[in-house]
């Protein structure tokens, strides 16, 4: 079960970089031709991606951490 959750993460992961590089491109692209709505979709894809990334890199010490506190309540 375990092998499989981290390999679950392994894709989500790497679906955020991918994500972050293609909003980046998408941003970098619009705000050199000028186009707005490009630029503002991709610089959403680049937020929305990093903070992906950043709650499923976080996820398994919150879930510890939450874990440990409804072991201490009794």
């Amino acid at each position: 079960m375990q092998s499989l959750i981290d390999g679950i993460g392994w894709w989500a992961l790497l679906a955020s970089l991918l994500g972050l590089i293609i909003g980046a491109a998408t941003w970098a692209v619009g705000s050199h031709s000028n186009n707005y709505q490009h630029s503002s979709t991709g610089r959403r894809a680049v937020l929305v991606s990093g903070a992906a990334a950043l709650l499923i890199g976080a996820a398994p010490t919150v879930l510890n951490f939450l874990y440990g506190v409804g072991q201490s309540v009794k």
